[in-house]
């Protein structure tokens, strides 16, 4: 794999670092970005956890050296892992790539069930500094590296 990314700098939305990830989990992978009004909300359904994961991938890729080529990269990866077999994708908008390859792709939810173990709904959520850390130093290669391998051991 090409070195397409970089450590993010900036935190993905306005406002104070917050993230959450599910009880015992790889922060790395699982961790998530949310705002003051979701965080006092004191809870998230499954679909809002992977709408929110989507959100940090897709910032990843935007703040990556090349973001073209680090979403190229990114469905290079998981055309090889077997997580997506569908139209071309256009590479100059990552948020369109990382929808396409997350939200909208069963295939990527199936194999996300089975890398992250989420908590019954509704699930509880609070400020976690290590899932803070995980988002401040995780490029999207590396997020890649960590679960791409355990997906597709598992598809």
């Amino acid at each position: 794999m090409s070195d397409t990314t970089t450590q993010p700098q900036q935190w993905p939305i306005p406002g104070r670092a917050i993230a959450w990830m599910p009880p015992d989990q790889d922060a790395v992978v699982s961790a998530v970005v949310m705002n003051e009004p979701t965080l006092r909300s004191g809870s998230l359904t499954h679909r809002q956890y992977r709408s929110l994961l989507a959100d940090r991938v897709a910032w990843m890729v935007r703040t990556a050296d090349d973001p073209e080529d680090a979403a190229a990269t990114m469905v290079r990866e998981f055309e090889a892992a077997g997580l997506w077999t569908g139209a071309t994708l256009p590479l100059d908008d990552p948020d369109a790539v990382v929808q396409a390859l997350t939200l909208d792709n069963p295939t990527w939810q199936d194999a996300l069930n089975l890398v992250v173990m989420l908590p019954p709904e509704p699930m509880p959520i609070r400020l976690i500094p290590a899932a803070v850390q995980a988002v401040r130093e995780t490029d999207l290669e590396e997020w890649l590296s960590r679960v791409l391998p355990v997906a597709r051991d598992l598809t």
